[in-house]
């Protein structure tokens, strides 16, 4: 596109998921008021308000979005849409000022080839974050293309897009945006029936796709993808309801996921990724250490199972909302069932603890003790961070990227994984051999008892008794040992031939 070079310095490019509407704000205080004759209109405006504001202005239409209430305006005759409150009159004017500049430009690069002309202008009176100066952020809505465009040559990282492998990629993002605009902004007389019908084919093929294909690349589940398809199904919702009221906004939302799920697959691209296992962007996982199996090993390999778990969930880096969901679930409800079998164990040891004086099993008794509570403790631990984890792609994604190292990868998060089922199968172990220590201690002071009970057998009969038994063992290894001595010996029947007796 050629540089529209008549564009002021303080008119800045700007996206729509760069938006403010989601920045906190202050709406002022409460107070009494008076309640008129009447009805209440509240299109004329309110002087004595926390924020004073004025009646729409002439050639304007007031929308307010119906799930997030937050108020947008469009001028038909302009084609301006905005966000910013037009109803106070400093913005209002600041609005047109910006407009005549934007508009003097678009005349002038103007063709058939672009067809400015026919695109939304959104503007939005804003300041520059570090001078303070006035500025003026804009960018043009493409309806026929579903793409949003400039007025000059920008950057993706100036506006806040990603850096992008090739066209395709920038087309795709530049797309998102779109959906993302109508998401915030759903105007009532743009037709988007052939866009619903579209996606309802998407969402039909993405369904079949995840319950036929363990790895499918779809962003939704089976479930999800049903509730989907019955809210843009043309035969229950009338084509003009889907362009309005929730419809239209969910329709836009869902648009936007897909294309987001598209450019993380590469669709359309040559390297796209057809399984979700696929690694398409080199980022494979750090092998894995001969020490880390020693000690996964050493705790039953607990380690390298989470470790297959959380590098399958988190192929080429990339975590989908309900992998992550089932993951955290899965993690939560194993970390309980540990530290219930913790408590078991631990409620045994107590239970032993007051029935043995044996040294060797007060002390293993002790290290079982031990372990229970660490792996009780840390799986509660676990649990709790977890529980207070987002349930959606965005959050798995952070928390993997903050525990993920450089050299090992997410085995140290395997570890700590582990924990708490390694420190309870532990326990149970040593907790086990403390009791047959037990056992064994009571069996033979038991016999001994007996022994010595038994008063018509003098002492040297049972010193005698035992030598005998000894004596019994070692001559059952001894003639066993000397076979093997005389056969190492033995001349071999080849050599006597040639031995000469003499007398």
């Amino acid at each position: 596109m050629t540089s529209g070079v008549d564009l002021s310095s303080t008119t800045k490019e700007t996206i729509p998921s760069g938006s403010r509407r989601y920045d906190d704000t202050h709406a002022g205080q409460a107070k009494r008021r008076s309640i008129p004759i009447g009805s209440l209109n509240v299109r004329e405006g309110d002087d004595e308000a926390s924020h004073p504001f004025g009646p729409v202005p002439n050639g304007w239409t007031e929308y307010t979005h119906v799930i997030e209430g937050i108020p947008f305006f469009y001028n038909s005759q302009k084609r301006i849409i905005t966000d910013a409150y037009i109803r106070t009159p400093a913005i209002l004017s600041r609005i047109e000022t910006y407009y005549t500049q934007i508009s003097g430009v678009l005349g002038s690069l103007d063709s058939t080839e672009y067809q400015l002309s026919k695109m939304d202008i959104y503007i939005d009176p804003t300041c520059d974050p570090q001078t303070g100066q006035k500025i003026c952020a804009y960018y043009l809505v493409d309806h026929c293309r579903h793409s949003i465009a400039f007025l000059r040559q920008v950057d993706t990282g100036i506006v806040g897009l990603p850096d992008a492998r090739n066209t395709i990629h920038l087309e795709r993002m530049l797309r998102g945006e779109y959906w993302t605009h109508c998401e915030y902004m759903p105007r009532p007389d743009v037709d988007h029936t052939a866009s619903a019908r579209k996606l309802q084919g998407q969402l039909a093929s993405l369904m079949i796709d995840n319950i036929s294909s363990e790895g499918s690349t779809s962003p939704f589940t089976p479930e999800e993808c049903k509730y989907y398809l019955k809210s843009v199904n043309p035969s229950i919702n009338e084509p003009q309801f889907l362009n309005w009221s929730v419809e239209f906004s969910f329709a836009a939302r869902v648009n936007s996921l897909l294309i987001q799920s598209q450019i993380i697959n590469l669709h359309g691209e040559q390297c796209a990724r057809a399984d979700r296992a696929m690694i398409v962007t080199d980022q494979r996982p750090p092998a894995r250490t001969a020490l880390y199996l020693q000690l996964s090993k050493f705790m039953f390999d607990c380690p390298v199972t989470h470790l297959n778990r959380l590098e399958h969930a988190w192929t080429d880096r990339i975590i989908y909302s309900h992998h992550w969901k089932k993951l955290l679930s899965e993690l939560i409800e194993e970390w309980t069932v540990a530290a219930g079998v913790g408590g078991l164990v631990w409620i045994s040891n107590i239970v032993l603890f007051t029935s043995t004086s044996s040294t060797i099993a007060l002390l293993l008794l002790g290290v079982s003790t031990i372990a229970t509570v660490y792996g009780a403790a840390k799986a509660l631990l676990l649990i709790r961070k977890h529980r207070s984890l987002g349930q959606y792609a965005v959050h798995g994604s952070q928390y993997l990227q903050e525990n993920e190292k450089y050299a090992t990868g997410l085995q140290d998060l395997s570890y700590e994984y582990s924990c708490p089922w390694a420190c309870a199968l532990w326990a149970g172990a040593l907790t086990s051999i403390s009791v047959l220590w037990m056992i064994l201690n009571q069996v033979v002071s038991r016999v001994l008892e007996l022994f010595l009970s038994l008063g018509f057998i003098p002492p040297y009969a049972l010193c005698t008794g035992t030598l005998m038994l000894g004596a019994w063992t070692c001559g059952r290894v001894v003639p066993s040992d000397a076979k093997k001595i005389t056969s190492s010996t033995k001349t071999n029947s080849h050599i006597q031939q040639y031995v000469i007796r003499t007398k």
